[in-house]
């Protein structure tokens, strides 16, 4: 078949087609032309939402896991503080809970840092009494260095210092014991020779009285 029998035949067949068959042709290769600029465009969006999701959901995964990490440093480190009260433990904690991005879960550890921290300050109160207590061995400071030892909650700090007014208290009564020992016996010997001449009123007689 040649060229010219080809274009006779295509001529031939379109004669035969109806018009209404055209417009159908021709409207269903514009339905489909505009599927596929529809597919392409919103196709790309779909996949440009899907890939910012998806970045998105690994960025909040990583900040979470990022989170959790630090999260559980500044918990050991409050835990540590509490188990261990020391100056050292507690500037640990207290820089820890800085990178903890959670308010809520920070405010929480603060105020558990916090409470070690007053301990800590009472604990040095009552240090400083005691020693004052030993160094100056009064009624008055025994009292004061009891009244910080009673504002302690760690007991075993408590026993120990404690331990150390009550020494002092001892040496107070035994001091006191000593002094009223001295002025009885004085009282006595004073009643006792007080009818004597001065000459004859001497340690020799107070020695041979006792």
């Amino acid at each position: 078949m040649d060229v010219l029998e080809f274009f006779t035949n295509a001529k031939g067949i379109l004669m035969k087609t109806s018009k209404s068959e055209i417009v159908y042709l021709i409207l269903s290769i514009l339905m489909v032309a505009l599927a596929g600029s529809v597919y392409f465009l919103f196709g790309n969006k779909n996949n440009a939402t899907n890939s910012s999701v998806a970045t998105k959901q690994v960025s909040t995964e990583q900040s979470t896991h990022s989170e959790s990490k630090e999260l559980s440093a500044a918990k050991a480190a409050v835990e540590a503080l509490e188990s261990n009260p020391s100056q050292e433990n507690l500037t640990a904690a207290q820089e820890a809970i800085k990178s903890v991005k959670d308010d809520v879960k920070k405010t929480e550890l603060q105020i558990r840092i916090d409470t070690v921290s007053a301990e800590l300050t009472k604990q040095t109160a009552a240090e400083e009494a005691v020693k004052t207590a030993e160094e100056t061995q009064t009624t008055v400071n025994v009292a004061a260095a009891q009244e910080a030892i009673d504002a302690l909650t760690d007991n075993s700090k408590k026993a120990e210092l404690q331990v150390r007014l009550d020494a002092v208290s001892k040496a107070i009564a035994s001091q006191a014991s000593a002094v009223t020992s001295y002025d009885s016996m004085n009282t006595y010997y004073s009643n006792t020779y007080s009818n004597q001449a001065p000459s004859t009123y001497t340690s020799e007689i107070i020695q041979q009285e006792q």
